[in-house]
């Protein structure tokens, strides 16, 4: 995504009102550095409506990515595959996990250079407003 469509993108999550419904939060928000490699963050987080109707999550943004895409790990015949999804409901009165090999958020193409313990923001976008959730972005530990 370019810049421009990247702020076309941040402004209408802003537009679409900045403060959560009553009863939906998130929490837990953890964002880990990309790897060497890799210009891609991950982000694990859970989502909660306490109301009686079904939330979609159906726009993400960062101010500190080009792009935040919903993405799902599934392991098919032995092997880890990701892929991106849509549109993501979370059902009434429930909780929904993002979690390290599930569903989680990549954080693409950082906008400017990232050093351990900054803040980062994910805006969520869903049908009744938007959610700000920030967190310091954590070492990526090797893999084991």
């Amino acid at each position: 995504m370019n810049a421009i469509a990247r702020l076309v993108s941040v402004a209408a999550l802003a537009g679409a009102g900045c403060d959560a419904a009553p009863g939906v939060s998130a929490g837990d928000l953890r964002v880990i550095a990309p790897t060497p490699a890799s210009r891609n963050a991950a982000g694990y987080l859970s989502i909660s409506n306490d109301r009686d109707e079904v939330l979609v999550i159906s726009a993400l943004a960062s101010p500190q990515f080009e792009q935040v895409e919903l993405h799902e790990t599934r392991v098919e015949n032995g092997i880890a595959r990701m892929r991106r999804l849509g549109d993501v409901t979370v059902g009434p009165r429930q909780t929904l996990e993002f979690e390290e090999g599930g569903m989680h958020l990549m954080l693409i193409g950082p906008v400017d250079a990232l050093a351990v313990g900054m803040p980062v923001t994910v805006e969520i976008g869903y049908d009744a407003g938007v959610l700000n959730v920030t967190a310091p972005l954590e070492f990526r530990a090797a893999p084991q």
